[in-house]
């Protein structure tokens, strides 16, 4: 009883960061089921493969579409890093936009 009490003292006292929080658990429920959905459809795409005749035009068709789901499975955490948070974001455009690669130029004395 003594924690509950507790308990709703820092949510009254930290609001804000309450929400934050409950922010960055969603993002990262959404990446999670994002990540599941991509791996469920490597598993489907293997079971399939696997009970399927090696003659069959069905799997023909999953070995061709295989490496494509795979680079699917690979890129889709960096790209929902990018869209879900918005310092990873802001870093990353800073680094590509803002020429943080300039070179100078100097002239060269040719007497």
């Amino acid at each position: 009883m003594v924690l509950l009490i507790s308990r709703r003292k820092q949510r009254q006292t930290y609001n804000g960061a309450e929400k934050k929080v409950a922010r960055m658990e969603i993002n990262m429920f959404i990446l999670t089921l994002l990540m599941f959905f991509t791996e469920f459809a490597v598993a489907i795409m293997f079971l399939i493969s696997y009970f399927v005749s090696p003659t069959s035009s069905i799997r023909a068709t999953i070995l061709a579409i295989q490496p494509f789901i795979k680079d699917l499975t690979c890129l889709t955490p960096p790209w929902m890093l990018v869209i879900m948070s918005s310092k990873v974001r802001s870093k990353l455009f800073r680094h590509v936009f803002n020429g943080s690669y300039s070179t100078t130029v100097q002239s060269i004395n040719t007497s």
